[in-house]
């Protein structure tokens, strides 16, 4: 009983399980939300340098840790990379690649190149990705990662109060490239992992990227289970569009819950290509 309370001091529940011994209410300790990561850190990162991470790389080595020891990953490409943060957050959790990050929001655009500026492993495009070279109509929010080159759906907006797609900020025109263009004029070579946040255009990049998917050994892209856009790309087309490109889904990640359904409306989804089967013994 000793040992069990000073472990209760020591993990900081002691003071919840004395109310629930003393009260009719029952109460639930606070869980640190860092203390399953750590622990995964502790046991796999090999040695203590994870200790020096943030909180959102900590978070993000143990999502892709998996994806980064089974897929040679060299080089990244993320399109709709937004401010940089995800990016920078990546870099520290799995330095020494290098990234080529598109963003076609110029404000946004600016902060971007703000935030990477000195650093050599990063080259920044402020430019959307589809099918063909243009310029369109970019819905810019105040909420500005959830800007897109498609107008919302009604129920996005009743889902998510605070988003106000195109009633208080005009409608700003950008470029729009083929991303097989913008990484060829940029001598990027080959493409090892893509990251598509493009709130809802992931299949008008594919068209835009044959060759880039063609040599990619994972890409990692939102899958729309509701529709939150018009026109969107949806989980089956995205899935079917990478299936027929060799990538295979193989995790999920970073459900989105609508605030007033309470339900998965969008995921992550993280494509790999799986490893070549060995001939056949004769």
């Amino acid at each position: 009983m000793i040992t069990s309370m000073f472990q209760s001091l020591k993990d900081r529940t002691f003071g919840v399980k004395l109310l629930n011994k003393i009260s009719g209410t029952r109460y639930v300790p606070e869980v640190d939300p860092l203390a399953d990561i750590n622990r995964c850190l502790a046991k796999n990162y090999g040695g203590d340098g994870w200790q020096a991470l943030s909180k959102w790389s900590r978070e993000l080595w143990v999502q892709f840790f998996g994806l980064f020891r089974e897929c040679e990953i060299k080089t990244i490409a993320y399109v709709g990379a937004h401010d940089g943060s995800m990016a920078l957050a990546l870099d520290a959790a799995f330095p020494g690649r290098t990234f080529y990050l598109v963003e076609p929001v110029p404000a946004t655009f600016a902060r971007l190149q703000q935030n990477v500026a000195g650093r050599a492993n990063f080259r920044v495009f402020n430019a959307a990705c589809g099918p063909e070279a243009a310029r369109l109509p970019m819905y810019v929010d105040e909420y500005s990662q959830a800007s897109s080159l498609l107008k919302y759906e009604q129920k996005t907006i009743e889902e998510f109060g605070y988003l106000h797609l195109g009633s208080k900020v005009a409608p700003v025109e950008v470029e729009v490239k083929r991303l097989d263009d913008l990484l060829r004029d940029a001598g990027a070579g080959a493409i090892d992992l893509l990251i598509m946040d493009v709130q809802g255009y992931e299949n008008q990049v594919v068209l835009g990227g044959e060759a880039t998917l063609a040599a990619v050994n994972a890409v990692v892209a939102e899958l729309s289970i509701d529709s939150l856009y018009v026109d969107s790309s949806s989980f089956d087309s995205v899935y079917q569009a990478m299936l027929a490109r060799g990538l295979k889904l193989r995790y999920l990640i970073n459900p989105v819950t609508g605030a007033e359904s309470g339900r998965i409306l969008q995921i992550d989804g993280i494509f790999t290509r799986p490893p070549a089967a060995a001939p056949a013994a004769s």
